[in-house]
């Protein structure tokens, strides 16, 4: 009995390595693709956290936004790096957009239940960057490919928020993600733009399943992004974790 499981096995494994061999290593080649779908920016807000001790635990408060991915993949090498299943290791260049509305309403009015206004602290966060990295791509049925990427990008971030409460109160509270003030002391039009840009290097990890021109894109942003900021317990530059997830409906060309 056990001889002839094994002899099964074994059969398995010869007539599945003869349709993988019999995959197309010239499925897999460079191409460049457009990507759009769904993303997620930082966590939801916590009440009982300050709006400081948010932003440092990367507590953004964005609800469901778009995602948009552009890019190029290139090989290094014509022949697979094995002859079980077609493989092939090479260079990406990643074009990365995030768009993101915030709502810090909620957490206002959590907080503030006997408020006598009703503040508009919503807006948009934007995330934009342009990076590069490896990525192994392989065949493992037919024209089906599976794509892994791993990316180091440059970001910069667009956070307009300015929110205050308990104004004139011992509760007072704010968060300013764009403030005025610059170390410098320098006081052009410049700087005051600079000032509301964040920056930073981060990575990047994704992955691709597609078959001929379509296919589904995941990606994930952890790391941080330095921004100035002003707030009731200091001002400043600090990194704030970003975290941004995104799942894409992807179109090679």
């Amino acid at each position: 009995m056990k001889n002839k499981a094994a002899y099964f096995v074994i059969i398995v494994w010869v007539l599945s390595s003869a349709v993988i061999h019999a995959q197309d290593i010239d499925n897999i080649k460079k191409y460049g693709y457009g990507r759009l779908g769904i993303g997620w920016i930082g966590r939801t807000l916590s009440p009982d956290l300050t709006p400081l001790e948010n932003a440092r635990n990367g507590n953004f408060g964005a609800g469901l936004g778009f995602t948009l991915e552009a890019g190029r993949q290139f090989y290094l090498h014509q022949e697979s790096l094995t002859s079980f299943v077609p493989m092939k290791v090479g260079l990406e260049w990643n074009f990365f957009e995030g768009l993101n509305k915030y709502d810090w309403n909620g957490y206002y009015r959590t907080r503030n239940p006997d408020g006598s206004t009703d503040p508009e602290y919503d807006g948009l966060i934007m995330l934009t960057g342009m990076g590069v990295g490896p990525v192994l791509s392989i065949n493992p049925w037919e024209l089906f490919i599976v794509d892994i990427h791993v990316r180091v990008m440059g970001m910069i971030s667009l956070y307009d928020l300015d929110y205050v409460e308990g104004e004139g109160t011992a509760a007072y509270r704010y968060l300013n993600y764009s403030p005025v003030y610059d170390e410098e002391g320098d006081d052009s039009r410049f700087s005051h733009f600079m000032n509301y840009l964040g920056r930073g290097i981060v990575p990047s990890f994704g992955l691709t399943f597609r078959r001929k021109g379509w296919g589904l894109a995941f990606s994930h942003l952890p790391g941080k992004i330095r921004m100035r900021y002003e707030s009731d317990e200091g001002n400043g530059m600090d990194g704030f974790p970003i975290r941004s997830t995104a799942v894409m409906l992807s179109l090679s060309f």
